[in-house]
């Protein structure tokens, strides 16, 4: 098996990638857990990966909202951002609102959210040099985009 590496203030950490292999026999993908070859040890990183369904009104305002919380909630530094694109329909009516995509920049790293109208379904992917609780922010989001078939992987 691959080895632990140490990170940010000798924080342990594992990296693992998910790959698919096709079986023999079988016309079946078989999933495998396999950690990620650590190609630098000296520079922590951690990823999280967050998608559900969601019952609340999500707009460009509530986007930037839930970014800028979140970057309380884990305490990071922001330089830019946040950013929300399209803006939504009642602020530009001559950008038809199909989906939301947000961005905001840390120091430490930052995060990407993107937010289907169509099929009420949100995904992020936070990045960070800096190691954040992954339970507070799958709960803070959970509540914040009113899901309940939230899922999650640390990558």
């Amino acid at each position: 098996m691959g080895k632990e590496s140490r990170g940010y203030q000798g924080t342990p950490r594992l990296l693992r990638a998910e790959i698919a292999v096709q079986g023999e026999t079988s016309d079946r993908y078989v999933c495998y857990y396999v950690r990620m070859k650590d190609l630098e040890p000296r520079v922590y990183r951690q990823r999280l990966i967050i998608e559900g369904h969601f019952k609340a009104k999500l707009t460009s305002d509530s986007i930037k909202e839930y970014l800028n919380q979140l970057s309380e909630l884990l305490h990071m530094t922001v330089f830019a951002g946040p950013y929300c694109w399209p803006p939504d329909e009642r602020s530009q009516p001559q950008v038809q609102l199909v989906d939301l995509n947000g961005f905001i920049a840390w120091k430490e790293s930052g995060c990407h959210v993107y937010a289907f109208s169509e099929t009420s379904f949100f995904t992020a992917d936070i990045y960070s040099c800096k190691p954040y609780d992954a339970k507070i922010v799958v709960e803070y989001t959970r509540k914040f985009i009113d899901s309940e078939d939230l899922v999650f992987q640390e990558v």
